[in-house]
């Protein structure tokens, strides 16, 4: 069970944090700065490697009194660039949940506490205040609860807001994202990271997915479960072995104790027959004879019948 349990463990524990840091990292490789431009995407997309980039927008909205953190997507890609799954959502799938965003720019999605606060139905009009681009002053912007987001890659865990890019843009008069998420097909995260660094020099900050994983991979301070197996399995290993040679000593010691003629391992019963002297009613006869009528045997010191 020692090593079922360890092989379980050590099977999916890698699984959940590579989902852990694909939450945390957004993508194979994510970049911010403070000041993204599109030129910026332009280039990581020439590195080579890099199948895809996908801007993300990241702004700070009040929601009454509450200031959160606000991502704007673009319905149209953010699926596939951000890995999104249909269990980060509620009120729909991730599919017609986008779907709304594209069909209403104004959609918005927010946290399942913000909807439980605000008492929130879809449809609902919902005002955020913005910083505008241009006069750096809060401004008030319309939008519309479409549904509940539970998780988004890059997001904190607690309350934030997901939106239509180009209407952020719209009303704030500015489309610069604060990150950038790239795709490498799941490979070469590294090497896309460093070539992603050097293309955009020291003030972008890089993260690639393994290292992401490596970090948030354990709470163990990033134990290396593989050697981990390896030491536990091998444990179970001698623990089974000690206890069959144990199982087999206290049997040979048993079978000494009592008659080491009557061990079968030792003494099979077709070498113990012709030992044997058999007498019947009618007197003695051979080993064969046990097959006859009822008799009653006298063997070897120490054997008293014959199984």
């Amino acid at each position: 069970m020692f090593a079922v349990s360890t092989g379980v463990f050590n099977s999916f524990y890698p699984q959940q944090a590579k989902v852990d840091a694909v939450l945390t990292n957004g993508a194979d490789v994510i970049v911010t700065r403070p000041v993204l431009t599109a030129s910026d995407t332009a280039k990581l997309a020439a590195v080579p490697g890099v199948r895809h980039v996908e801007p993300l927008q990241h702004r700070f909205a009040y929601v009454g009194a509450d200031l959160q953190d606000l991502y704007g997507v673009r319905p149209t890609s953010i699926v596939g660039a951000g890995r999104l799954q249909n269990g980060y959502f509620s009120g729909g799938t991730v599919r017609s949940l986008m779907d709304r965003l594209s069909a209403r720019p104004e959609g918005l999605l927010v946290s399942a506490e913000t909807a439980h606060d605000f008492v929130l139905h879809p449809g609902d009009q919902v005002r955020l205040r913005l910083t505008d681009a241009l006069t750096g002053q809060l401004r008030t912007v319309p939008f519309r609860f479409e549904g509940v987001v539970k998780e988004f890659p890059t997001a904190p865990k607690d309350s934030f807001l997901v939106a239509n890019a180009s209407y952020i843009a719209r009303t704030t008069g500015s489309d610069a994202p604060g990150t950038l998420l790239v795709d490498t097909r799941g490979t070469g995260q590294r090497q896309a990271a460093a070539k992603a660094k050097r293309v955009l020099g020291p003030s972008a900050h890089v993260t690639d997915l393994p290292s992401s994983q490596t970090v948030v991979g354990s709470s163990l301070t990033a134990v290396d479960l593989a050697g981990l197996a390896r030491v536990e399995l091998g444990f179970a290993l001698v623990i089974g072995a000690a206890a069959g040679g144990l199982v087999l000593a206290l049997g040979l010691a048993e079978c000494r104790r009592t008659n080491s003629h009557s061990c079968s391992w030792t003494y099979p019963p077709r070498r113990m027959l012709p030992q044997l002297h058999v007498e019947t009613r009618d007197g003695p006869v051979g080993a064969s004879s046990r097959w006859d009528a009822p008799w009653e045997a006298s063997a070897t010191p120490g054997l008293q019948h014959l199984p």
